[in-house]
């Protein structure tokens, strides 16, 4: 495998490990990490295409994770949309999970100004079950 190819498998692996770690904080946020949480968590790596081990190894040691940025608004989107899925996934918003998702939303690098309007249009687009990228179009009006 060439160089720069080990690279950019090596920058999505973290990138992947990443995400999955933010999930598991947000879901960590209320105290308690539910099975369904644990099963959003596995439904995302699968989207994401994170391979089993990889997903097991973060579950394990999570504290080996560092948070990796996604290059794109539309990854940061997918990140920030997944986060508030996890926070809302066991059907009760929890105040320590909706301020670690502000957190994460600017981690991500989305500005301070627009957090909380985007937070707030993500929450109801899984409120009113609006596809993912209505809701996403509506929030690149918003960047």
């Amino acid at each position: 495998m060439s160089f720069f190819k080990n690279l950019l498998s090596s920058a999505e692996t973290k990138r992947r490990k990443s995400h999955i770690m933010n999930l598991l904080s947000v879901a960590a946020a209320d105290g308690e990490i539910t099975r369904e949480e644990i099963d959003y968590l596995a439904h995302v790596a699968e989207r994401i295409y994170m391979p089993r081990e990889e997903f097991i190894d973060v579950l394990k040691n999570p504290q080996d994770v560092i948070f990796y940025p996604p290059n794109s608004n539309r990854e940061r989107l997918d990140q920030l949309h997944d986060l508030v899925g996890m926070m809302m996934i066991d059907g009760h918003i929890d105040q320590d999970e909706v301020i670690r998702c502000k957190m994460f939303a600017q981690k991500l690098g989305f500005k301070a100004a627009v957090i909380d309007a985007i937070v707030a249009h993500i929450i109801n687009g899984f409120v009113n079950h609006i596809a993912r990228e209505a809701v996403f179009a509506k929030v690149m009006q918003m960047l």
